[in-house]
């Protein structure tokens, strides 16, 4: 498949990789639309030890689910579904508290981050991670508005601040 990866000099370039196959409680996703978030844009300037050569970046994306890897839960293929950015624990402070959008390890285990990311045709993404998309009322671009749900929230956030 395609995708776009950083590089051994720290750019990020088109290659071809292996498309995933979706492991336990994961399932594949086909991107169809993947946001540039500014953070993107500042991760291959850190050392390779935190992002090695071939990772792929892109944590903000929206898809359709392509396939179920065992124990994925009642997904089903065919969904369209907006990714998280991050994966919470479920073990810590915040997450036992019932905030897991605080997870003090979420954004490590999130796509684009600690895992691949939506700068590829397709990403394995633990079951959790995701919520459906799936209403016949909404618009039929409705992944594209989706990809800003993020960048949106955050700024919700601020003006109620």
């Amino acid at each position: 498949m395609r995708a776009v990866a950083i590089a051994a000099d720290r750019r990020l370039q088109a290659v071809r990789m292996d498309r995933p196959v979706p492991g336990p409680g994961e399932v594949l996703v086909d991107v169809r639309y993947c946001g540039i978030c500014g953070s993107d844009l500042h991760l291959p300037e850190l050392p390779a030890e935190y992002f090695p050569a071939g990772h792929v970046l892109g944590h903000e994306f929206t898809g359709v689910i392509a396939e179920l890897g065992p124990e994925a839960g009642a997904w089903q293929a065919g969904e369209r579904v907006a990714v998280f950015p991050m994966i919470a624990c479920g073990a810590c402070a915040p997450c036992r508290g019932g905030h897991p959008n605080l997870c003090d390890h979420g954004i490590d285990a999130g796509p684009g981050i600690g895992r691949q990311g939506g700068y590829a045709e397709s990403v394995a993404v633990p079951a959790p991670g995701f919520r459906s998309a799936d209403t016949s009322s909404w618009a039929r671009s409705i992944e594209e508005r989706l990809t800003l749900t993020r960048s949106m929230g955050t700024a919700l956030r601020a003006k109620a601040k």
